[in-house]
């Protein structure tokens, strides 16, 4: 497995990235095609659809990028917006903005791979993210990484649904 660190999405992986955020997009709550950006606050059910998941592509494609490479497959890629303030944390921090592991990839400890690069680029500072509560998966890997709950919005994408931030201090 090779990681390659791109300041932002080039022309040459464009393609691979924009295809896999895709395939992916429908895993998220709520599905990127209904979001126009990385870092909006507004994510419940009540927003209007976005076209497709080319606005959160366009945005994303400017942030740096960590792909994940099995010879020329890209199996997973991990984008951040380093110096992000949230109201809640001190200081910057460098705000994981998207993870997507290909579905056939998972369980392969590539997500871990993809996390411990970007914690060694936050080094020392601080990582943060947000998810939904219902994705118990990545929950769960992020309290085994030392991850944890800042922030939680109640119902904010929906009835039992909520936004949780989770933040992890690096020294």
């Amino acid at each position: 497995m090779d990681l390659v660190e791109l300041e932002r999405v080039d022309d040459e992986c464009s393609g691979l990235v924009r295809a896999l955020l895709a395939d992916c997009g429908d895993e998220f709550v709520p599905p990127l095609s209904s979001r126009h950006s990385t870092s909006q606050s507004e994510l419940g059910p009540d927003q209007p659809h976005g076209d497709g998941v080319d606005a959160y592509f366009e945005e994303m494609r400017r942030q740096p990028i960590i792909l994940a490479l099995e010879g020329s497959e890209l199996v997973g890629f991990l984008s951040y917006i380093p110096g992000f303030v949230l109201d809640f944390l001190p200081g910057q921090s460098y705000y994981v903005s998207t993870i997507c592991v290909n579905r056939a990839h998972r369980r392969r400890g590539i997500a871990s791979l993809l996390y411990d690069r970007v914690e060694q680029i936050a080094r020392p500072g601080i990582v943060s993210l947000r998810t939904w509560s219902t994705n118990a998966a990545q929950i769960g890997a992020l309290g085994r990484r030392g991850y944890v709950c800042v922030k939680r919005i109640v119902d904010d994408r929906g009835k039992g649904i909520d936004t949780v931030y989770f933040a992890k201090s690096l020294e």
